[in-house]
């Protein structure tokens, strides 16, 4: 037998390979989006409740937390933060609380759920921390309170500072 002979058999072998191929790459591309949009929507009903992975407050990661374990994180960091107020030869620890300061729990908590208000926040998290600040209210009478408190027990007549520029300015 001659050339001619072996040709429509491998042609059609060529055939039956190409379709196997159009197949498997049909095939995947269909499935390559289904499982990435698969994952990517488990992904967001997973965080839908809770906060983002790489979500921290002051330094305390609160990544995966309820709302509700937010603000008990939050609470509980903002009671243990203390001051060192140096002077005058002494040092005293003060909580935030006795200087006028206070951590707004509830604010501090929406600004952690914020970062979900879109969907690129999902995705972002991932390759990047979400750092959130403390939201601080301050009561200004009690800082003055505070601050005449600390004056007193330092033994030193308090006085306001001033600016003065040099004579030569």
């Amino acid at each position: 037998p001659g050339r001619g002979a072996g040709a429509p058999c491998g042609t059609r072998r060529r055939q039956a390979i190409m379709r196997i191929r159009s197949k498997a790459l049909l095939t995947a591309a269909l499935a390559v989006p289904l499982v990435f949009g698969g994952a990517a929507t488990a992904y967001a009903a997973h965080y839908q409740e809770r906060a983002l992975p790489g979500s921290e407050v002051a330094g305390v990661s609160v990544a995966g937390m309820t709302r509700e374990q937010v603000a008990e994180a939050v609470a509980r960091h903002a009671d243990e933060v203390t001051l060192e107020v140096k002077g005058a030869g002494d040092t005293r620890t003060e909580h935030l609380d006795d200087l006028g300061y206070a951590v707004d729990v509830e604010a501090t908590t929406d600004a952690v759920f914020a970062a979900k208000s879109s969907w690129t926040s999902y995705l972002t998290t991932l390759v990047s921390p979400h750092v959130v600040e403390a939201v601080v209210t301050t009561d200004p009478a009690a800082v003055e309170e505070a601050a005449a408190s600390l004056v007193a027990k330092a033994e030193k007549v308090g006085r306001n500072a001033s600016v003065q520029l040099a004579a030569d300015k």
